[in-house]
């Protein structure tokens, strides 16, 4: 794809950037929703079940300490224009009781830029 997004985000990152796609079920065990990746830039991530889905950036995902995003259409997201590093990490879930469904977008960088050598 070569329209006005890829080529706002090659100009302010640099490279080749697609979209990857994906369901996650939680349950009450902890779960990876997105593994570490350094070429990650940003994700948005949408709980499409109705029940409340519970982050964290490690994997001791509780109540007490999680980021809480609601069921039926909350959202998560973070970029690296505002969040910096943020995106990058390992990201995990779960939910008190049941089980409910994330749907989430990453944006990655597929090739680096190419330096030309003088």
């Amino acid at each position: 794809m070569s329209g006005a997004a890829q080529q706002f985000i090659e100009r302010m990152v640099g490279g080749f950037f697609v979209t990857r796609e994906r369901d996650v079920t939680l349950a009450a065990t902890a779960t990876e929703v997105l593994r570490n990746d350094p070429e990650r830039v940003g994700y948005l991530i949408v709980v499409t079940g109705a029940t409340e889905a519970q982050l964290a950036f490690n994997i001791n995902v509780t109540t007490a300490t999680s980021i809480r995003v609601p069921g039926s259409g909350g959202t998560f997201s973070a970029n690296v224009r505002e969040d910096f590093m943020l995106p990058t990490v390992s990201l995990y879930g779960n939910v008190a009781a049941g089980n409910t469904t994330l749907h989430i977008v990453e944006i990655v960088r597929v090739s680096a830029p190419v330096e030309v050598q003088a």
